[in-house]
């Protein structure tokens, strides 16, 4: 009879599987077969390990296109920043004398439709 503890444990099924080349732990005498007792893992148990390994390998990916698109936005917003910068330094007289010109324009035609009479659709109907 055995012991609680080894009716409790669950048992896989073992199978005996054949190895293309011998394990390092597990020396092999030249000129025999190579097995190795392993246990069996179930389709499921296999599909659950693959997933996991792909989601592993698109997390991996997903982290990686992340850093790229943040480095990448980061070097544009530096570029934009400095160029700014640059322009701001040279354009800013040149866009004070367009928009006082600009003004100067505008300001005789406002004075003129100050001047006019109030538009009222009735008087002309």
């Amino acid at each position: 009879e055995g012991s609680d503890d080894e009716a409790a444990a669950p048992t896989t099924p073992i199978k005996a599987v054949e190895i293309a080349k011998p394990v390092e732990d597990d020396p092999v005498t030249p000129g025999t077969n190579c097995t190795k007792i392993v246990p069996e893992m179930s389709e499921e148990k296999l599909r659950h390990e693959d997933q996991r390994r792909e989601v592993a390998m698109l997390e991996g990916m997903i982290q990686d296109a992340q850093q790229k698109y943040e480095s990448t936005i980061r070097q544009h917003l530096q570029t934009l920043q400095k160029d700014w910068l640059d322009l701001d330094s040279r354009n800013f007289p040149q866009l004070y004398a367009n928009v006082r010109r600009w003004q100067d324009q505008l300001e005789p035609v406002l004075k003129e439709f100050e001047s006019r009479p109030e538009f009222d659709i009735h008087s002309y109907s």
